[in-house]
């Protein structure tokens, strides 16, 4: 896949399947994690201002873009996405990241800075939350809450047709 990266790579997820990361620039580490279902539409904007003195770090979460679905639709969890981010640090050698999120992003930035600091490891320098809430996602999507209605009703047909869902996720 040729793009503006300097270096793409594969990396395990804590579920075994691939995530897709590629890296520019370099200096402090810089770790973009997109919104639910988005592919780095957000960052087009910023990418080259902060690779000039920055490594910045693209990867996209389980079933996103670049990356496979998982074979559990109960493996894409907030909690998961996390722990994926990590081991993104790891494989390229990162010590120490700043962590900028964009809508659902924000949550997995978040709960990383749980993880960062329920561990001890200190390897978050900053966070950086665009258009995105601390909590309750869903009371403030699209400045109403419509996700609190509908997703009762998106988790009862994922419970019961999970094969499909994870199909048409694919196809999206």
């Amino acid at each position: 896949m040729t793009s503006e990266f300097d270096r793409e790579l594969t990396v395990q997820s804590a579920v075994g399947s691939e995530l897709w990361v590629a890296t520019v620039g370099e200096g402090p580490a810089l770790v973009l994690c997109d919104g639910l279902g988005c592919d780095g539409f957000i960052w087009k904007y910023i990418i080259e201002e902060f690779a000039r003195d920055h490594t910045v770090v693209r990867w996209h979460y389980r079933g996103h873009g670049n990356s496979p679905v998982p074979k559990k639709y109960e493996d894409m969890n907030i909690p998961g996405l996390a722990e994926d981010l990590f081991l993104v640090l790891d494989a390229l050698g990162i010590e120490r990241a700043s962590l900028a999120g964009h809508s659902m992003g924000v949550q997995v930035i978040l709960e990383a800075a749980v993880m960062d600091a329920a561990s001890g490891a200190d390897r978050i320098e900053s966070l950086v939350g665009l258009c995105g809430v601390a909590g309750r996602p869903l009371y403030t999507f699209k400045n109403s809450t419509v996700g609190t209605q509908v997703l009762p009703g998106v988790e009862w047909i994922v419970d019961r047709v999970p094969a499909v869902i994870n199909s048409a996720w694919e196809r999206v």
